[in-house]
This record gives structure tokens, C-alpha cells and sequence, in this order.
């Protein structure tokens, strides 16, 4: 479980999630709005979504389909920025999920896995006593299959 949780701001556009999730090299994050609460999820393939309407709508150059990450948020600010990013207009709220799927600190490997499963979604936020905990992904649980199947102490990196 990862504890500092990089969280994106319901607010922001769908160019700044961008930006943001590249930077942070992630790709997914719950969403707060102004105050800090917790409204919702927001993944990588929200924004795709976000954008592919955004271009249904707008004649757009194609490099910003492919959101080409290979290069980064830099290519982003050098194809014209914010104001030609298709769905720059949209913002978060408008594409996260707002189910917020949750486990507590006691959720097992195998329990978060089924969740995920069951859910079609790759990452699950851990609470407790009524506030995050922390966030566990798919990759998280890939690695601590990897470490298990190695025998190195899954506690050793918490």
C-alpha cells in the first residue's frame, strides 16, 4: 500500500490530469474538490475518454489523440498548450468515476485482487477510522506477488 497518496483536484482540467499523472507516473488518483473531501476516482483512461469526446466535437490535431507520453508533459506545453489540448475545457468532475471503491487496513492481497476483479478497476483506497489510508493498485499487487514468490518480506517495503 502506498501511503502518500497523490491526489488530483476535481477542479483541475483535463490538461492539468494529464500533466499531473505524468508527473507523478501514475495512472489513476482519487479526486478531492476544494475542501479536501474525497469525491471520486480518476484514471488515465478517463482522460482518454474525456479527450476522445473533446475531438468528436473539435477538429484537433492528431498528435493529442495518441497523447504521446513517451515524451512527456514538455511536448505537451510545446504543441500549444493548454488552450489547443483538446478537452482543456472539460474538467475532472466531469469525467471521474464518482464510486469510490474502498477496503480497510485489514483487506487481504487476494481480497483487494478479487475486488478489483469484480469491479473491472485497478486500484482500490484503503480507509480507516473515516479518513485514506493509503491506495493499493494492480501494480502494487504485482509486486507483492513477485516478492512473495522470492520470499522477501512483503513488510520490509511498507
Amino acid at each position: 500500500m502506498k501511503h502518500d497518496v497523490a491526489c488530483a483536484d476535481a477542479d483541475m482540467s483535463l490538461y492539468e490530469l494529464a500533466k499531473f499523472l505524468n508527473n507523478e507516473g501514475i495512472h489513476g488518483a482519487p479526486v478531492v474538490d476544494a475542501s479536501g473531501r474525497l469525491v471520486g476516482v480518476v484514471s488515465y483512461t478517463d482522460l482518454v475518454r474525456g479527450v476522445q469526446e473533446q475531438q468528436e466535437t473539435e477538429a484537433v490535431h492528431p498528435w493529442y489523440w495518441s497523447l504521446d507520453t513517451a515524451n512527456g508533459a514538455e511536448a505537451l506545453g510545446e504543441r500549444g498548450g493548454e488552450a489547443d489540448f483538446p478537452g482543456a475545457r472539460m474538467r475532472v468532475s466531469e469525467v471521474m468515476s464518482r464510486d469510490i471503491l474502498t477496503a480497510t487496513l485489514e483487506a487481504t492481497a487476494g481480497q483487494l485482487a478479487g475486488l478489483m476483479l469484480e469491479h473491472k478497476v485497478r486500484r482500490v483506497l484503503i480507509t480507516g477510522d473515516a479518513a485514506m489510508k493509503g491506495i493499493v493498485s494492480s501494480t502494487d499487487l504485482l509486486g507483492a506477488l513477485i516478492d512473495y514468490e522470492e520470499g522477501v518480506d512483503c513488510e520490509e517495503g511498507a
